[in-house]
Order: C-alpha cells, then structure tokens, then sequence
C-alpha cells in the first residue's frame, strides 16, 4: 500500500482504513452482553481501505496476489457499501495488487462491475 500511494497520493485527499462494512443485526446470542458485543465486532466486514479523491472514490482490497479470494472480497465489500454509501454510491471497486496471472486478469476484465485493478 505505502508504493502505491507514494506513486497516486496527489490524487487523494482522504482515505479511510479498515473500513467497516455491514455486519449482523444486533441482537442477543450469549447471556453476557459483553460477548455479544466481541460477537458482533467480530463478525464486521472491513474493507482494506476506502480512498476519497478530488474525482472518484475507491474502495479496496489491498493484497500481495491478485487471486480469487481478493475478487471474492472486494465483490462482498462493494455491496456491503452500496446497503450503506455513506460517501455517496459512486465508487470503483478496487484491487491493488503485486503480483497476478493472465488467467485473473482476464476475468477481472470480463467482470460487469469493472473492478479495477492496479499493479504496484
């Protein structure tokens, strides 16, 4: 994450770490409110990072491999936001990545949502 926004801070002004995202109802599932509340922190979902810039919005996933479980998350993370656009719905769903295949990213390119990914 540090190379990459060394190389596109210019075009942020905000970013918002360890996003979290949806999350069960509140409700009771142990006797002890104490555990509940672990209970439901625990089960938040957070985005890697969510990136505010003078133009657009990116939420992302920030992994060393692009993979399946990347895509896989950053899939879950933009519809959790979009129940909740605190930012407003326009976002890119992003994956900032080191390494990938050709295989992954041919399928990121036939994905409708257009996620987005970049290299580092």
């Amino acid at each position: 994450m540090d190379r990459f926004l060394d190389k596109y801070q210019h075009l942020f002004t905000e970013a918002y770490y360890n996003a979290r995202l949806g999350g069960p109802e509140p409700g009771t599932s142990h006797s002890n409110p104490k555990w509940d509340e672990v209970w439901r922190q625990l089960k938040q979902y957070r985005a890697d990072v969510i990136l505010v810039g003078k133009q657009e919005k990116w939420i992302c996933e920030v992994t060393t491999r692009l993979g399946p479980r990347a895509l896989g998350q950053i899939l879950v993370y933009y519809y959790l936001y979009l129940q909740d656009p605190v930012l407003g719905p326009e976002i890119k769903p992003t994956i900032i990545y080191e390494t990938t295949d050709d295989d992954l990213l041919a399928v990121v390119s036939r994905i409708k949502l257009a996620i987005q990914p970049i290299a580092v």
